[in-house]
């Protein structure tokens, strides 16, 4: 069993902005995964077919609380 989850994140602005001049932004959990690497995998596949200026994808890892 592993003791971490995976998350692929998807991080936007609210208002169409780029990223980087953003007031505010969100974060929406787009994936789960225990597995790391795949994880990886399914964030940069979607940066690279949905990604943009007003958009990010990226994985943040949690512990898990049993």
């Amino acid at each position: 069993m592993t003791d971490q989850v995976h998350l692929v994140m998807m991080r936007y602005t609210l208002d169409g902005s780029p990223l980087d001049e953003a007031m505010d932004y969100a974060q929406v959990v787009r994936a789960v995964f225990a597995d790391r690497e795949k994880a990886q995998l399914v964030a940069v596949n979607l940066a690279e077919a949905y990604g943009g200026l007003d958009s990010a994808y990226f994985v943040a890892s949690h512990s898990v609380v049993l």
